[in-house]
């Protein structure tokens, strides 16, 4: 199994001629605090990829991150997933209601709100998810949480939900599944850490694509080029 690490604020996106079994390719990154792990997969080409997605940084105003959004939209159109998963931060577990689906009820919701928006503000989301949990388990906003889901739903695709505060995806028998990587049998021990490698096409046959940049730290914080901007480069 190839597995790629990646830090918040990062994204890869690589091609899997070998998809099947225990050689099942992986992403990993570092623990949700309040951020999103989104991954895709697209059936047809064989690409697969994740993106870590620094908390808040869709919501409008000062937090507004356009660097952020623009790589998304990167990630996307270089991929082109045929299914997506997201994984948000899970902060606390209910225990008087482990039995709800809260991924199920929590994606119920979002569709509700994008075929009617005029009629959920800030209040309304953040009323109607303390009635379906009871208490505030996910440290992302629910609000950013439905900027993300929104996103993503542009690709007019089923999305899938989960919750944990550690996540991974894996392709496995020609399908995308996320969740803990200790479940997905990932060995995050084992990972090809990218999280100082620039962005840009990387790999002998340059199929390993890495988008945005290190944003854990401040003092990390490198300028890099985009995957278009090098993409360019390297067809001069």
């Amino acid at each position: 199994m190839t597995t790629h690490f990646i830090e918040m604020g990062q994204g890869v996106i690589a091609h899997s001629t070998d998809a099947v079994g225990e050689e099942a390719p992986a992403v990993c990154t570092s623990p949700l605090h309040s951020c999103t792990f989104i991954s895709g997969y697209n059936k047809d080409t064989g690409k697969y990829g994740a993106y870590h997605y620094p908390a808040n940084c869709l919501l409008k105003g000062e937090s507004h991150d356009q660097a952020v959004e623009n790589e998304i939209k990167e990630w996307k159109e270089d991929l082109k997933p045929t299914s997506i998963n997201l994984v948000f931060a899970k902060h606390i577990e209910n225990q008087e209601n482990k039995e709800r689906d809260y991924p199920t009820l929590i994606n119920n919701l979002f569709s509700n709100i994008s075929q009617d928006p005029a009629r959920y503000d800030e209040k309304t989301v953040e009323g109607l998810f303390n009635v379906i949990d009871g208490q505030k388990f996910m440290s992302t906003s629910m609000q950013d949480a439905y900027a993300v889901w929104k996103m993503m739903k542009e690709e007019k695709i089923p999305i899938e939900i989960k919750l944990e505060a550690n996540a991974a995806m894996v392709i496995k028998n020609g399908a995308l599944h996320t969740g803990n990587p200790v479940a997905l049998n990932v060995d995050t021990n084992s990972a090809i850490d990218l999280k100082h490698q620039p962005a840009g096409v990387h790999g002998v046959n340059q199929t390993l694509t890495i988008i945005g940049k290190n944003r854990d730290s401040l003092s990390q914080q490198q300028p890099s080029q985009s995957a278009k901007q090098v993409r360019k480069v390297l067809s001069h």
